[in-house]
C-alpha cells in the first residue's frame, strides 16, 4: 500500500471504527499526519510573524477573560477546530482499527494515559504485525501475507494440512535447487 492510497483510505474511514488497518496504511497515515502539522505550523509562525495585524490578534489576550483566552481567539479556534476534524479524528479511528488488526479491543487506545509506560506500550502495540487470516474484527486486510515460521519449535501453532503441504514441498524444492547446483556442478567438474 502506497503513501497516497492509505492517506485516503484512513481519510475515508475517518469514522469507521470497526473492522482492520494494516501496518502500511497505518504508518503512512502517520507520516501524512506529521508532515501535514509541520507545514501548517510552520506557515501560520511565518504568517504571524510577517504580518504585524495577525500578530496583533494574538497579543491582544486582554479582550478575553479567564483562562480560555487563546482558544477564543478566532485563528486558534479554527485551528482547533480543523485539527480535531482533520487529524485527531482519523488517527483515532486509525489507531483503533490498528489494534484491531492485532486482535485487541480499541480500548486499548486508552493505556496512553497510563503515566510514563502508557505511550510506549501503545506504540510497541502499533508496531506489532497483524493476525494471519479472519479475527473478530474482519477479514484479513492482507490476504497474501507471507506466514513467518516461529523461532522456536516451543511457539509453533499448528498449521493446516494445506499449509504444511505448501512448507514441506518448497523446502523439498529447496534442497533439490541447492543440490543441483552445488553437489552435481561438483562432481561433474571433478570428473571433468
Amino acid at each position: 500500500m502506497g503513501f497516497f492510497r492509505a492517506v485516503g483510505r484512513s481519510y475515508a474511514n475517518m469514522l469507521n471504527f470497526s473492522g482492520r488497518a494494516c501496518r502500511a496504511e497505518f504508518w503512512w497515515f502517520v507520516l501524512f499526519q506529521f508532515l501535514a502539522i509541520f507545514g501548517a505550523t510552520f506557515s501560520l509562525i511565518m504568517l504571524v510573524s510577517t504580518n504585524p495585524q495577525w500578530a496583533a490578534q494574538f497579543q491582544d489576550v486582554s479582550r478575553y477573560q479567564g483562562d480560555w483566552a487563546v482558544f477564543l481567539n478566532p485563528v486558534m479556534a479554527w485551528w482547533t477546530a480543523g485539527y480535531i476534524v482533520l487529524i485527531w479524528l482519523p488517527a483515532t479511528a486509525s489507531i483503533v482499527r490498528r489494534l484491531h488488526d492485532t486482535n485487541r479491543s480499541g480500548g486499548w487506545y486508552f493505556i496512553q494515559l497510563v503515566p510514563l509506560i502508557g505511550a510506549i506500550w501503545l506504540l510497541v502495540l502499533l508496531l506489532l504485525p497483524g493476525t494471519h487470516g479472519s479475527n473478530r474484527f474482519g477479514p484479513d486486510t492482507v490476504p497474501d501475507r507471507k506466514r513467518r515460521l516461529p523461532v522456536h519449535p516451543a511457539f509453533d501453532q499448528p498449521l493446516n494440512p494445506r499449509d504444511r503441504a505448501a512448507i514441506e514441498s518448497a523446502r523439498r524444492a529447496e534442497i533439490k535447487a541447492y543440490y543441483r547446483k552445488t553437489v552435481l556442478s561438483g562432481i561433474q567438474k571433478s570428473e571433468a
